[in-house]
């Protein structure tokens, strides 16, 4: 084997080495864009679940007043006759609109019976 070929041989296992250790340096960036990407995804979620509780604390906060007279004029959660017959009562598909559009943002509710 002369020089030459030992120099080729030498600079070719150089270059393997080289292919071979940048390879392995994308599969660390790969694996740590995905640790980032899961990082992120938690952080989202941490976040999401944060802005809700917020949401229903300013919520709860602003209708503090109303929510007694809600709990007084309108059907009890738990029962189901109740919530049909006052849905079913023409007169009272005034108060579900402006129900409806006082959790967007709206003014106050009053609720007259008929």
């Amino acid at each position: 084997m002369t020089k030459v070929e030992q120099w080729q041989i030498a600079l070719g296992l150089c270059a393997v080495a080289i292919s071979l250790l940048g390879f392995g340096m994308l599969a660390i960036q790969a694996g740590l864009l995905q640790r980032q990407l899961r990082l992120t995804a938690a952080s989202e979620q941490r976040d999401r679940m944060l802005r809700r509780r917020q949401s229903t604390l300013e919520f709860s906060t602003a209708t503090l007043s109303n929510q007694e007279r809600w709990k007084t004029q309108l059907p009890s959660d738990l029962d189901p006759a109740a919530i049909a017959e006052f849905i079913a009562d023409p007169a009272k598909q005034v108060v579900l609109a402006l129900i409806g559009h006082e959790n967007s943002g709206g003014g106050c509710v009053t609720i007259v019976s008929s």
